[in-house]
């Protein structure tokens, strides 16, 4: 640990001493980074004594514009307006990767993608039809082991192929279900049966920390009955109109954009009205002051803009902007009161740091010392996606690429591997539309400068990460889905 703290303590001084960090711009956010890292190993400065339930929930797929809390007229999300009604709404809050698999581990773990390693690598063995990940190693701390340790039962529901427990998303849970026995995931109602259930096994008196993951909104979009939208048939097989866009580069039609949002629409009502069934039993059984909620997503969906359908492999806002909602427990003291909306740039990951420093827990080495509840949240955050060797060759020589993004103060840079450069100013221009970077060229330099070294010093805390070895069995489910050829 000394050794660690000496080398970080070297690289700030270098930072700090680099005429390329002269400029403002560069220096504030770089600057609160660095030395956020810096104290991190410091024990956290809330309560330890304080022991809330905790209810963590991610909404595979869902993008934040598609939910009324975030100002969309297409429908209402009753349950999930009620917790940003309660307590916080963070508007503007990214992923710290593209797909399933890297963003939980970095919900879980608090640390970006590069640094936990969970994420498709082209380099690793090969896998089924050429599909290589490396999954979470046992190394970096989880949020289920953190509070196992402080005697809370940890249970968790997956509902989709990359939260099975080979992956590593399980580690610290002592209760875990991942009965994937489908192509389009556990359904929403069974995934709040199986949360209803598994909290019922606590010891009286003793807390407990719930993760739900809800799988429906993914592709293939086949609402149930009761949730398919009147006069909407079935859309074609969103693998075939990926294919045409990702591949052929076509264009989506303005009818068929608008029948796909529709049943993904429908897929998230019905998981809204499963989380409404979750409420109901926490305050059946009195629990509902005294728990901490969390609702966000692993990730977005991207309907054909910028000639991109899915997600996984770009760093459009369509695909990394995830609802980020929480309501806190009684006993846990905040300036911010019911209602309140946060504008800066945040990361689900960040609710990490948040959870252990209120519980008076030691900041795990890595993790970046941010408390999304006091105001420090306010720096620039970075989305990474690395290249898939089964996209490469589903798709073609255009996704032979990694590339990162960075979000600061109303701008986005996205930065690829092939050295192509984006500006876009969000708060302008939300979708994307006006690339900025041949106008703006010192913007571009400056944030790509913090962009290297956010990069450089993120891998000075790096964890192995093995590589995953996918059976038969789920390379069938992962095909269905569309990872696979």
């Amino acid at each position: 640990m000394v050794a660690r703290e000496a080398r970080d303590a070297r690289f700030l001084s270098a930072v700090i001493s680099s005429k390329l960090f002269s400029n403002r711009l560069v220096m504030r956010p770089f600057l609160f980074l660095v030395t956020a890292i810096a104290v991190a190993t410091l024990a956290g400065c809330g309560d330890p004594s304080m022991r809330p339930n905790l209810v963590l929930i991610t909404l595979d797929t869902v993008r934040a514009d598609h939910l009324s809390c975030y100002g969309y007229e297409g429908q209402q999300t009753p349950a999930i307006d009620r917790i940003a009604a309660e307590g916080v709404l963070f508007d503007a809050a990214v992923g710290s990767g593209t797909w399933t698999l890297p963003s939980h581990a970095s919900l879980f773990t608090g640390l970006s993608v590069s640094q936990h390693g969970a994420r498709y690598n082209v380099a690793g063995r090969d896998g089924i039809n050429y599909h290589r990940i490396n999954c979470l190693g046992t190394e970096p701390s989880t949020l289920a082991e953190v509070l196992r340790e402080k005697k809370y039962l940890t249970a968790g529901v997956g509902a989709g192929i990359w939260l099975n427990p080979k992956f590593g998303l399980a580690r610290g849970f002592e209760h875990y279900e991942a009965r994937v026995e489908s192509w389009a995931g556990v359904p929403a109602d069974e995934v709040t049966d199986s949360g209803i259930r598994l909290i019922s096994k606590r010891r009286e008196n003793q807390p407990f920390f719930l993760f739900l993951n809800y799988f429906d909104a993914h592709a293939p979009y086949a609402p149930p009955a009761g949730y398919h939208p009147d006069a909407v048939p079935d859309a074609r097989s969103p693998n075939l109109v990926e294919m045409e866009i990702n591949r052929d580069g076509m264009r989506l039609s303005e009818a068929e954009s608008r029948q796909l949002r529709a049943l993904y629409d429908g897929e998230i009502r019905f998981v809204d009205d499963q989380i409404s069934r979750l409420w109901a039993h926490l305050e059946a059984e009195g629990l509902w002051e005294d728990t901490w909620i969390i609702i966000t997503a692993d990730h977005g969906e991207s309907f054909g803009d910028h000639r991109f359908f899915g997600h996984g492999l770009r760093t459009w806002q369509d695909v990394i902007r995830v609802p980020l909602v929480m309501k806190l427990p009684a006993e846990l003291g905040s300036s911010m009161g019911p209602g309140q909306v946060v504008s800066d740039a945040v990361q689900p990951k960040d609710c990490f740091p948040t959870i252990v420093a209120s519980l008076g827990l030691r900041m795990p080495s890595g993790v970046e010392d941010v408390h999304l509840l006091d105001g420090t949240a306010r720096r620039p955050v970075v989305t990474e996606a690395f290249r898939s060797y089964a996209a490469i060759r589903k798709f073609g020589g255009g996704f032979d690429l990694d590339e990162r993004s960075i979000v600061y103060d109303g701008y986005k840079l996205i930065k690829r591997s092939d050295g192509s450069r984006d500006l876009y100013r969000l708060d302008e221009d939300p979708g994307e539309l006006a690339n900025l970077a041949p106008q703006e060229s010192e913007r571009v330099e400056q944030l790509s400068a913090w962009l290297t070294q956010w990069v450089r010093h993120s891998g000075m805390v790096t964890f192995d990460a093995p590589a995953a070895s996918i059976s038969n069995d789920d390379a069938e489910r992962l095909r269905s889905l569309g990872y696979l050829d």
